[in-house]
Formats: structure tokens, sequence, C-alpha cells
């Protein structure tokens, strides 16, 4: 037993991680139960390596690999998922427990002569389809990239640093959650929530009635304001107290920075041990080793892309903050000639409010989280021909989650399976919106016939309170599309492998690709129209509303390309070659690429990195650019749908084709081929720009 074992942690069923099917006893599973399963798999995979290095011939080789990789990564992917979840001592715990043992056998066999020779000569031996030849060199890289060349103190050093990243990451994710949980506000006076949307209201009062203030009501408080998105976001946008926005934006800005739940050492380190391990396998900087396995073809490239993305967007940016402090200075705001980051939002917002005549308060009621989510179900069936059928006897993590099975119009049977956990659990729940691949598809594992991929959506968007049910900002409905768009790459996926199937095999900087194209369905004038109903009335949002909504798409368009080119501009800059491994320089360094982006400046106390898990506890390490790379594919695949003019035959035969062309292939066949096959063409940058209301100034095909 280890010292960090409890009860929760001991004696664990390893079965219920490793089901050999698509449907697990989420219900059931305990952190014991993961600390079992991981046991069971280093064993086989020990035996399995122990076979390989000493010879033994593998007959079915890449079969007995596959179900090797589809172990493990079961034991990850439950693992992460229950963390992010169900947060908790013992949760964590387990996880200080396994994750050690797995990073230590993985660097052995990513570094394994024999395990690479055994790859590499099947390879050789060539007669391969083009999806098992792709395979196969995503496998030899992989390999490389982990160091199967190196020797001696090199070899050993790797796996050390490859052991201190995966625990200092996981820290990472820790210690933000923990600081993010760490402060509140009680508000007791109406002054103080002067702006506020009711629903905020309706969330905070309730939040204060669970934390020792019972009679507190959404007309009279008191309401707890704290740090979670729901809450906090809306406090940016619309709270009249200035004071209350500093606040609340100064310790967003801060999570993870202070005393005791600090992440500057940590995020340095991760830094360091990085750039190490870059250097270690022949890379002068991380940003070169994370471009190796990205579609972009290397870092000038996607240079290019942001630098002319930012100049054909910096005149507007800097005519969006003039425009803004106008506005602030005909209402006689101190702010128009002292503006700061915490006036960003809510002034854009008052801007809003004036210039398409809509605010939060007019939109929420329109967009309940069921019907949303029945009208986002209808506009896959329409363009994917599959649908979403609800499977309450389906075992779930928490009863907030809602479980589906995946039906193709052409079947009756269920060809996939669905998990939505929407709902905000501030104290065991991690902030933002993933999806989580759970059972990957796969040919030879599913027996008979094919298993059935399962997948979850996770958000936190605010609950359901009293007789109300939860209402949705316009954002965290394009939220929900984009993690739809991530679960039907994966639900939909026709490869037979299932490192091919789905996002997996996949260039990182392609998986936002079908998300992205999917969000952009919440701006289709007949899919917003379907979608959006008066959550008491039944009433349908008017045409005139509709016209507004859609043209507010493009507000301030400028400056948010110029926000999201400035986070691929921090990430590179903390990645590159830095001339001191310190808090104070990376934070410098940081503060500097934001400066040389924005239209406001950042405050010098500014630690967002602190809380940047994006770059320090997940995939997009060297890797934020992704989103602006994808962002081009997608708004250019959805163009062809618009040049359609609204034809929903032609659009339903255009969607078939998306499924077929760049869904169903997963990561068997390479994204760009994918999208060229899909446009005809390679990529155009035009279209993002367009949809963000930017002149195509010096803007080229991509």
């Amino acid at each position: 037993m280890s010292e960090q074992s409890t009860p929760e942690t001991v004696g664990g069923d390893a079965g219920k991680v490793l089901v050999a099917g698509s449907l697990l006893p989420f219900g059931e599973i305990v952190p014991a139960d993961l600390i079992a399963a991981t046991s069971v798999v280093l064993a086989d995979g020990e035996a399995l390596l122990a076979r390989l290095e000493g010879g033994a011939p593998e007959s079915a080789l890449m079969d007995t690999l596959e179900q090797h990789h589809d172990r493990i990564d079961r034991v990850y992917s439950i693992g992460h998922q229950y963390q992010g979840t169900c947060d908790s001592d013992a949760w964590r715990a387990a996880w200080a427990e396994v994750q050690p043992k797995l990073t230590e056998f993985l660097s052995r066999w990513g570094q394994s002569r024999a395990v690479f020779d055994a790859i590499d000569a099947l390879r050789a031996a060539g007669g391969h389809s083009p999806e098992r030849a792709r395979l196969l060199d995503a496998m030899v890289l992989e390999m490389r990239l982990s160091g199967v060349a190196l020797e001696g103190t090199d070899r050993d050093r790797f796996r050390a640093i490859q052991a201190e990243l995966a625990q200092r990451s996981t820290g990472f994710a820790q210690t933000a959650l923990d600081a993010r949980k760490s402060w509140s506000r009680i508000l007791t006076q109406a002054a103080e929530v002067d702006g506020m949307p009711a629903n905020w209201r309706r969330i905070t009062a309730a939040a204060a009635r669970a934390h020792g203030h019972p009679d507190a009501t959404p007309e009279d408080g008191p309401w707890r304001v704290s740090l979670d998105h729901p809450v906090a976001g809306p406090v940016l946008s619309h709270a009249t107290d200035r004071a209350l926005r500093e606040q609340v934006r100064r310790l967003w800005l801060r999570v993870g920075a202070d005393d005791p739940h600090n992440n500057s050492d940590t995020l340095v380190r991760i830094l360091e041990l990085r750039r190490e391990q870059a250097q270690l396998l022949g890379f002068d900087t991380y940003i070169d080793l994370s471009m190796a396995r990205k579609m972009a073809g290397g870092r000038h490239r996607v240079e290019a892309l942001i630098d002319q993305v930012v100049d054909a967007a910096r005149a507007g940016g800097q005519a969006d903050l003039v425009h803004l402090k106008a506005l602030a200075a005909e209402a006689g705001a101190p702010e128009a000639t002292d503006w700061q980051v915490w006036d960003d939002r809510f002034w854009a917002e008052r801007d809003r409010e004036t210039r398409v005549g809509l605010t939060d308060d007019d939109l929420r009621p329109f967009f309940a989280f069921e019907p949303v989510l029945d009208g986002l179900f209808a506009l896959v069936e329409r363009l994917f021909g599959v649908r979403f059928e609800a499977r309450p006897e389906l075992s779930v993590w928490h009863p907030d989650v809602r479980a589906f099975a995946m039906v193709d119009d052409t079947s009756a049977d269920d060809q996939a399976y669905l998990y939505v956990d929407a709902f905000a659990r501030p104290e065991t729940k991690r902030a933002g919106a993933w999806m989580m691949p759970l059972v990957g598809r796969s040919r030879q594992l599913g027996g008979d016939s094919a298993r059935r991929p399962a997948a979850a959506i996770c958000c936190n968007q605010a609950p359901p309170v009293d007789d109300t049910p939860s209402l949705m900002s316009f954002r965290q409905v394009t939220t929900l599309f984009h993690e739809m768009g991530h679960a039907l790459h994966h639900l939909l996926s026709e490869a037979d492998d299932v490192r091919q199937a789905g996002v997996a095999g996949v260039e990182w900087d392609a998986v936002e690709l079908p998300s992205m194209f999917l969000e952009c369905w919440v701006y289709h004038r007949p899919t917003l129209g379907r979608l959006a109903r008066h959550y008491q009335t039944g009433a349908p949002l008017s045409d005139d509303t509709i016209d507004r909504l859609i043209a507010a798409r493009a507000h301030l368009g400028a400056s948010m390309l110029l926000a999201q080119a400035s986070y691929t501009r921090l990430d590179f800059a903390v990645h590159d070659s830095l001339d001191a491994f310190t808090p104070e320089h990376v934070h410098a360094v940081g503060l500097e690429a934001i400066r040389s982006t924005r239209t406001t400046p950042p405050l010098a106390e500014d630690r967002m990195l602190c809380s940047f898990s994006h770059l320090f506890a997940g995939g997009y390490a060297a890797g934020y650019y992704s989103y602006m790379w994808a962002g081009v594919l997608a708004r250019d695949a959805f163009a062809a749908f618009t040049e359609l003019n609204g034809d929903a035959d032609a659009e339903a035969a255009l969607g078939r084709r998306w499924r077929s062309e760049v869904l169903a292939p997963g990561g068997s066949v390479h994204p760009m081929d994918l999208f060229q096959s899909f446009r005809g063409r390679g990529p155009d940058v035009r279209p993002l720009l367009a949809w963000y209301g930017v002149a195509p100034t010096q803007a080229e095909a991509t």
C-alpha cells in the first residue's frame, strides 16, 4: 500500500475500467478501480515488452500493439475524466499513485530498440494499405520523439524529464483549480449588483444559500461571487460597479499566482524541462519539437499566418478601442481617460447592446439547455444522417450527466454513445469545456463487429435553479456546438484501428477543425430559427432579432482576432529561446507578446500564465496556434455550405460528404488531404477574416 493510499484507493476492481465493450459502469467506478486497472495494464505491458526484447516472435504484432495501446489509453482517459468531473482527495491520491508508474513504463517502452526495430521492420516490409502505412510512419516518428535513439545518460535523463513533466502538469491543473475555488465574496447591496443579468442573480443567490445564507433571493440577495466562469465572466461584462469589475479581473489574472496556490515556479520548471527535452532530441527549441507532430509544416508557416491576420486586423482593433472609449466618454465614465483591462468587456457589451440591440437577459430565455440540445441533435441528423436517443438506463458518473445512443438513420442499431455533462460544479469540476474520448472504435477489438465508440461532452453552464431551467448565453450555445463537433469526429469515425479512430492519430493543429466547423452553424439562420424558443411561452426569436444576432458575429471582430493571435504569440514566446528560466523573466516575455499584439496593454502584475492549463496541463504547448490554423480551414469549409444559398437538400448532401470525407477517416488520412478532397483546393484565409468583419488586406491563400 502506498503512503497516499486511503480506503477509497484500496481493493479495486480492474474489470470496471477495462470493460471490453463500449459501455462502462461509470456510476460504480471508484479510485481503487483505476489503481487496479493500472496494475493489470502495466503487468501485461511488461510481459509484452519482455517478449519483444527477448526476441520472441510476436504473431499479429499490430493487433497486439493495438490492444496494448487501447488499454493504456483507457486508464488515462478514465483518470483524466474523473479528476476533471469528480475531483476529490481520493481521486488525486489514486492518480498520484498510478501516474508515475505509467510514465516510467511508457518512457521505457518508447525507448525500446526492440519495439522500434519490430515496428520499423514491419514498415519496411511494405505491402500496406495507405492507412496502415500512415499509422506505421506515425508510430516510428513517435518513438523517435520519445528518445529511442538516445543512449546512456541521455536516455536516462530523458526518462526523468518525462516523469517530472507528467507530475508537474498534473500539479499545475490541481493548483489552478484550488486557486479558483479559494476566493469568494458575498455582496449585500443592490448597488453592487447593478447591471447584472437576472440569471446571474439566480445563480449567485443559490450559491449564497448553499454557503450559509439560507434566505438569499435573486431580488434582494445576498449574492455570492466566485471565480467560477459562469459567475466571474458576467461580472466583467455587466457590473456597473467598476471596483467590483477591477477586483474580479485582477483576481482572475492571478489565479494560481499567489501562495498557497502558486504555479509560477511550476510553469517555469515545465518550460525548462521542455527545452532540455527538445535539445536532447536535436531540436533548438520546444517549438521545433512540437511542430514535428503538426500539419503546418514548420513554425515559419504559423508565424506567417499570425502576422498576416494581425496585419489585417490591427487597424480595426485600434478603431474598436477608440470607439469604446468614445462610448465611455459619452456616458461620462472615468475609464474614457483611464482605460484598463477590466473595462474592455464591459464597454464591448454596452456597445453590442447599442449597435445590435441585444442583451444577455434578452437572449437567455430563448436558449434553455434542453431545447438547445434537441436543436443541435436535429441539425446533426439533418446534416449527417444520425440521431441521438436518450438512454437513461446507462450508468453515469454524476446525476447531472445524460446518456444517449447514436443511431444511424439507415439502421435501428446503436452506433455509438454520447454522455453530456453540462452543468458547473465548482467544488469538483474543472473550469472550461472539453470532449473526452472514452472508448475508441476498433474493428479488431470489437469481436464479431467493430467496437462502438463512446465520448463525453463536458461544459460549465449554470445549472437549473428552482423552477428555472438552465438558461444559456449565446457563447455557451456556441461552446456546446463546438464540443459536439469534437464528439462527432470521434463517434462518426470509420477507421478500423483505434489508434486512428476519431481524433486519434490526427495532427494536433487539425483537431479543432470539426469543432470549429460545427460551431459555425449557430449563425446559420434556419438552424438558429429552429434552435431558439422562449422557455416560458415557446415563442421563437423574431426575424429581426436573428438578423441582429447574426450581425453581432463580427462585432469587434478585429479585436477578437488580435486577442486570439496574442495567445499564439504568448505561447511561442515562452517556448522559444529564453534568456533565463525565472518567473520574472518568463512573465515579462509573455506580457510583451500580448502587449505587442493587443490594443489594450496588460497589467504589469498579470500572471495569466499561472492558470493557462492549455499550455501547461493540456495538449496545446507550442500549439495554441491550432485554433487559428483550424479556424482558417473551418470557416473555409463552412463557406462551401453558404455558397449553396439555403438549398436544404444540397446542404444535407454536402453534410454527408463532410461526414464521409472529413470525419469518418479520423486520423487514417492526412488532414490536408481530407480538406482538399472536400473543398477541391487548398485553404484560403479570406473566409476567416470575413467571418470577423475584417477586410482581407494582404490576405492570400494559406
